[in-house]
């Protein structure tokens, strides 16, 4: 038996390109897998005012805060090809609503520029593996929002300064 000495040569050489994502300058404060859905009309039904629910794909979504500017924005990226699906600012009037039938999946609105072209005021529903993980997206979102929850479990916009005593939580008297 004779062992195989050819050698094969690229035709054309390529230079390593340095890939930019547009999340060099922000901190992930959060990663899950779920799925997006968009609530809106098909091809089909373009003009007819008929919507309804389409699946715009399954991946990681991601909280990322902009490191100079402190903005946070929910991006999330299609698992295959990467395409993103939505890319919105975490904006305060943004209000999570539990989605009728399912304890795993959320429904908000808010204005998606997934697209690259301009906002579009969309709304969207994710759905995630279980129960916790459907909560502690809630409850990420709720915190960055400024409506979540601290470690005791108390509710950031709800009591402004409190004081630790211990183990005791107590609000400060007037």
């Amino acid at each position: 038996m004779q062992d195989c000495t050819a050698s094969f040569e690229p035709v054309v050489k390529l230079d390593e390109v340095e890939v930019k994502t547009g999340t060099e300058e922000e901190t992930v404060l959060y990663t899950q897998r779920c799925k997006l859905f968009v609530f809106g009309e098909t091809l089909l039904d373009e003009g007819t005012g008929n919507k309804s629910w389409k699946e715009r794909g399954v991946g990681d979504v991601t909280l990322l805060k902009h490191n100079e500017f402190g903005k946070i924005r929910l991006l999330m990226r299609q698992e295959k090809t990467l395409k993103i699906i939505v890319n919105h600012v975490v904006d305060p009037r943004i209000v999570l609503e539990p989605n009728s039938g399912s304890d795993r999946s959320w429904v908000w609105s808010a204005f998606d520029f997934s697209g690259g072209e301009e906002l579009v005021e969309t709304i969207f529903a994710m759905r995630f593996g279980n129960t916790e993980k459907a909560e502690a997206f809630k409850k990420e979102v709720s915190w960055e929002l400024g409506v979540g929850t601290d470690e005791w479990g108390l509710m950031s916009g709800e009591w402004g300064v409190c004081v630790c005593v211990g183990s005791l939580l107590t609000q400060p008297q007037s």
